[in-house]
């Protein structure tokens, strides 16, 4: 999976940018952002609530979502409108409400070792409540 932006058409652009629904499915949305526990790291979490039926579509829809957090944090767009959050460490995290197929999991390592190139780190969980960095 490469970490390129993709050039979308102009009006699927602006029709998600209306579309404010949280989700993997919409990239223009930061679905949540939070603090660890110790205050120490914040947390970008990635919602998504679709089975894992169409592989294809949900890894495209995360490529997409993973490049816009991507530009969220390196363009320092976080550390502008979060000035509290400057200089903390960034976590990104994925969260599915369905269980995470084996063959998956390997690609979100590949996610977490790139993230990782960028001084970020990535971890993802499902329903069952596997967790992985």
């Amino acid at each position: 999976m490469s970490l390129k932006i993709l050039n979308q058409p102009t009006e699927e652009i602006e029709q998600k940018a209306f579309d404010s629904t949280r989700g993997v499915k919409n990239p223009l949305v930061i679905d949540l952002i939070s603090l660890s526990p110790d205050k120490s790291t914040v947390l970008l979490t990635m919602l998504e609530d679709r089975s894992w039926d169409d592989e294809t579509k949900l890894l495209h829809d995360l490529e997409e979502k993973l490049n816009s957090y991507l530009a969220y944090v390196l363009d320092r767009f976080l550390a502008q409108q979060y000035q509290q959050y400057a200089g903390l460490k960034v976590q990104f995290q994925y969260e599915s409400l369905h269980p995470i197929p084996p063959a998956i999991s390997s690609k979100f390592q590949v996610i977490s070792n790139r993230c990782r190139a960028q001084g970020l780190s990535f971890s993802f969980t499902d329903v069952s409540g596997h967790l992985a960095a």
